[in-house]
């Protein structure tokens, strides 16, 4: 048996409960806190299982997993969902019918 240590395995199976407490909606916490525990877990369990004995690298894995995560989570708040992406483009395909046929009936 190897001897390298067993805390990389509790960060993995912090971030697939965190990874399933999101998904169903449990908790009434903000997906960006979820997102930035999910992506601190696993950055911690791939620094602790690939790079056991560089502190350096650990900072920079978690900094890197968590900017990933942020920009994943802003991005998916700041353009909606895709359910609402297109109701927005029927609403504008339909304005523009609207005009187009108030300007035609003139």
């Amino acid at each position: 048996m190897g001897s390298h240590a067993k805390w990389p395995a509790w960060m993995l199976f912090i971030a697939l409960v965190m990874l399933v407490v999101s998904v169903t909606s449990v908790l009434p916490i903000p997906r960006l806190l979820f997102a930035l525990v999910l992506a601190t877990c696993l950055g911690l369990y791939i620094s602790g299982m690939y790079f056991p004995f560089s502190v350096i690298l650990y900072s920079l894995v978690v900094a890197m997993v968590n900017l990933v995560a942020i920009l994943l989570v802003c991005e998916d708040i700041s353009y909606g969902s895709d359910a609402n992406r297109a109701s927005s483009l029927h609403d504008h395909h339909n304005i523009a019918l609207d005009n187009q046929h108030s300007k035609s009936s003139n």
